[in-house]
Order: C-alpha cells, then structure tokens, then sequence
C-alpha cells in the first residue's frame, strides 16, 4: 500500500495550482474539529486538513464546512465511536475513516447504520485525484472562474437591521420584480407578496437582494448568495463571521454554504 507524503504530492501539484481551490486549516482550527466531536483525528486525515482544509477541491465529495462536519460527526458518534465521517459518495453512502488503529488508512461506507469497505484507501482517493489532473481530458477551472458560494435567507421586518449588521452597502434603490409567468403574478397576488431586489456590496463582493414583503403574515424575508474568491477566502473571508451573524441574531434565518462554484453560475429566474 502506497501512503501519501504531503510534501511530495504538494510539489506533485505545484503545476495544478492555479486550478485547484483550497484554503488550509490551522493547528488550533484541526483542534476545534476534534473537540467538537470529542475524538482525535487520524494523523494522515490531519495532516490533509493542515494542507488542504475543509473549503477545497481536490477531493470532490468531502464535507465543505466544519459546520456540516461536525453535525454529520455527531449523528454518527452517537452510533460509532471508532469512526470519523469525512463526507458522502453523493448518495446515501456516507465515508469514514478509522480513529482507533493508526495502521488502517481504509475508507469505509456507512450505509444503513451498516459499516463496510470501499476497497479503497484515503491515499488512494488522492492519487486518484492526482492522476485526473494529470489527465489533459479532464476539463478544469482556473481558480479565477471559482467561488465559494453561500446562499442567506434573513427574516427580520427591520430592514436597517440586516444593513447594518452585516455591513451591507447598498449601491441603488429597491425596484419591484414582477413575475414572467402569469400564475406566479396571480399567486403572488392572491397571498398579498411584493418582491424587491437590489443591487448591493458585501465585503466587496457584488450581491442581489431579493426581498419578499408578505402583508398577510407581516413578515419580510431577505435572500442572496454571497461568494468569495479563493484570494478573498485565503486572506479576508467573512463567512464565519456572517453564518454568526444570521444564526444568532436573527430567528428563522439561515446561512448555507453551498460549494465552490462557477462564479459566473446564475439562479433560475422566475
């Protein structure tokens, strides 16, 4: 079995790193992983999280924010001790690796509350990943074409509020948005909503506010997607800061983190 040495495969990427997005944790962020979690981390799976971190893709398929991280984690510690839970096959195959034998580098299944081989190792899975970015079919994304996107839903009636709170800088006035389909306009009437959106700053990042005014329930809901770049990411993120924000001092809202993107990804539009 072939084991990783993380200062060779760096230099291994070293060609790759324009197309690789990643942002690597600290001693004292790995610490506060295990702690959450009350277990100690396999030493080659924290070596990957003091090299790569959580927020990256080289390994598609692996948890993207230590929030997940750690709930996923305890859904699992109140089944399995011995295990840590690193992420998902896109399915309902969840991985894990072993805490309690520093020999076993396996990647496990947990399906069903049942654990099972991959048949594959945590070396493997990177190798693998080494091996596709070598691979001139594969079609990759300049990190400047990448994002990583969160998606914030705000209820609060108190619009200076979310402004300030969060430090948003709005850059023109609040227009209506009307609906192209006519059931949507008609719906939209029936339950008295108005829709706005704007154009605004966050952390200069360009974002679009939708707010939805429901008369009915006297209730105002604000949304929008905020991204960084992996410089902005790297040096000046405020994502911890801003999921803080919404969670503690604003009731029924949420902060999801999405992925990494494409920046130029677009929402449907209604």
């Amino acid at each position: 079995m072939t084991t990783i040495d993380y200062q060779l495969f760096l230099k291994e990427i070293l060609p790759f790193e324009d197309y690789l997005f990643y942002k690597p944790l600290t001693q004292e962020e790995v610490a506060e992983l295990e702690s959450g979690i009350s277990n100690t981390l396999p030493l080659y799976y924290r070596e990957f999280l003091l090299n790569f971190g959580i927020y990256q893709d080289l390994l598609p398929g692996l948890f993207l924010s230590k929030e997940e991280w750690i709930e996923q984690n305890g859904y699992l510690y109140e089944a399995e001790q011995n295990y840590v839970m690193i992420g998902d096959n896109g399915g309902e195959d969840f991985w894990l690796l072993r805490t309690d034998d520093v020999q076993d580098r396996k990647v496990y299944n947990w399906v069903d509350d049942e654990i099972e081989e991959t048949g594959f190792t945590f070396d493997d899975f990177l190798y693998r990943c080494l091996n596709n970015l070598k691979d001139d079919s594969f079609i990759q994304l300049n990190n400047k074409e990448k994002v990583l996107r969160a998606h914030l839903s705000v209820s609060t009636n108190q619009e200076s509020e979310l402004i300030d709170n969060l430090g948003i800088e709005l850059i023109e006035n609040w227009e209506e948005e009307v609906p192209n389909f006519e059931d949507m306009r008609d719906y939209l009437k029936d339950q008295q909503i108005t829709v706005y959106t704007i154009n605004a700053k966050l952390n200069d990042s360009l974002v679009s506010i939708k707010k939805e005014c429901n008369q009915k329930l006297n209730k105002t809901v604000y949304t929008f997607d905020y991204t960084e770049t992996l410089s902005v990411l790297r040096a000046n993120s405020k994502m911890a800061v801003y999921q803080s924000i919404v969670e503690e001092q604003f009731s029924n809202s949420s902060f999801n983190l999405l992925g990494i993107y494409k920046a130029d990804y677009q929402d449907w539009v209604w």
